[in-house]
């Protein structure tokens, strides 16, 4: 094709790109030169026309793309069979009903079988064996609607039930003397890994080291009783706060996520909303505070606004404070955060008595609150049903030789609902179905 424009004698004058001022008459119309004759045509011509193309091919495009989208991205776009769904294979276990029965199509069919979130077993039936055509062949598997869907996965996501749990356990005395101190956080920490908590959930702070202390005895050994039957020092242990880097600043900082950038991860609370934490704390104190390496304090107002810090940036869901120190229950008179259970092992006024006494080391072993807890989880293990209410029950003036305090108006279950294993433990959610779960696309 060739361009073109009329002379003043009427004649065809053939133009072309290189002179497109050529191709325009005064009217702003275009002449062209067509096998040998001139015929006229407007700007809208060259104009409108290429752009309405481009945008059906961008469009063509467009839609070529969106049906390969893989149907397994949730009705983002079609699969093969034109539905907005997800495959079976892959997400049917998200479904409420964990016995919906496997229909065996041709694989490809197979493949993108619709995603069921519902709750009613009817329709995963209806919706997994698919549409029968009129000679009792199947076709492509009926679309199911996704519309409300949304708000029942929003809803799973919002479930505050617990998934992990954590310890935090701090010794804040050092010196050879506060021997006992040490083996009341260690025993606590052989306690919960016991229970199933592993060192990745633990926060271990050991102001001193009685195990390579000189005066020891029994170097590299720390005993909670005379008879010296476990070492708790032993060869599996953790310590990730030691020494002084055992300070109110650095417990703080660990509580409330405040740590520098580079600060291991063995160093870090790494909890969330759905977080169980056990906090304790044993060392020398009076009335509202406690003492750190015997040179600062910690009071009952520095904890108090920590775990108020804590509650707003949705880093635990529950926590339960152990304190065994003098005037234990002082500590937790300040709380005002939500979902805080506190024991402590003394009341205002009263000293918290150590139990026995090593000779041959020289030193009290274990305090008479943390002993008659542990011995009452020596009782225990991860299947256990025991409640607070039952380790509360076993409390005994006579033996404690003070008197233990529990606060409960801050946590919103009762003593009677409350697993100890839900805060000394691990969680183990454990769903069984009777059909394999298939891990992989069949291979067509």
């Amino acid at each position: 094709m060739a361009c073109g424009y009329f002379d003043n004698t009427g004649s065809c004058v053939p133009g072309g790109w290189l002179n497109p001022q050529a191709n325009y008459t005064e009217s702003g119309d275009v002449w062209r030169y067509f096998h040998g004759q001139c015929y006229v045509s407007t700007r809208v011509e060259f104009v409108l026309l290429p752009a309405i193309l481009g945008l059906a091919v961008l469009a063509a495009a467009v839609v070529a793309v969106w049906r390969c989208v893989p149907a397994r991205w949730c009705g983002l776009g079609p699969g093969e069979d034109d539905t907005l769904s997800c495959t079976t294979s892959e997400a049917g276990s998200y479904s409420g009903d964990h016995h919906h029965s496997h229909r065996h199509h041709h694989h490809r069919a197979e493949e993108h079988m619709p995603l069921l979130i519902d709750n009613d077993p009817a329709s995963r039936k209806s919706a997994g064996a698919g549409s029968r055509n009129a000679d009792g062949g199947s076709s492509h598997p009926a679309p199911v609607a996704l519309k409300g869907e949304a708000e029942k996965v929003d809803a799973f996501f919002a479930d505050k039930e617990h998934t992990n749990n954590w310890a935090v356990l701090v010794c804040t005395s050092r010196f050879w003397f506060n021997y006992r101190h040490m083996a009341n956080t260690l025993s606590m920490y052989r306690t919960v890994k016991r229970l199933g908590i592993p060192d990745s959930q633990i926060i271990l702070m050991l102001a001193d080291d009685a195990a390579c202390n000189p005066r020891n005895s029994r170097p590299a050994a720390v005993y909670d009783h005379p008879r010296k039957t476990i070492d708790l020092y032993g060869d599996n242990i953790e310590v990730d706060y030691r020494g002084y880097e055992v300070t109110v600043e650095s417990f703080i900082r660990m509580l409330t996520g405040r740590v520098a950038p580079e600060t291991p991860r063995n160093k870090r609370l790494l909890t969330d909303e759905k977080s169980n934490i056990l906090v304790y704390m044993t060392g020398h104190g009076g009335e509202d505070f406690l003492k750190f390496q015997d040179s600062e304090e910690i009071n009952s107002y520095d904890i108090a606004d920590a775990f108020q810090q804590m509650w707003e940036k949705q880093r635990y869901r529950e926590i339960l404070f152990v304190i065994d120190t003098c005037q234990a229950n002082t500590m937790f008179s300040k709380f005002y955060s939500p979902n805080i259970l506190s024991i402590g092992s003394s009341e205002k006024g009263e000293n918290s008595l150590s139990y026995f006494h090593d000779y041959d080391l020289g030193v009290s072993v274990i305090d008479r609150f943390t002993y008659y807890n542990l011995k009452f989880f020596e009782t225990l293990d991860m299947s256990s049903k025991q409640t607070l209410a039952d380790l509360v029950a076993t409390y005994n003036h006579s033996l404690i030789r003070s008197h233990p305090g529990v606060r409960t108006d801050l946590f919103a279950r009762s003593l009677e609902k409350t697993y100890l294993t839900d805060f000394f433990g691990s969680v183990q959610n454990i769903e069984l179905t009777r059909e394999p779960f298939p891990i992989g696309r069949k291979s067509g």
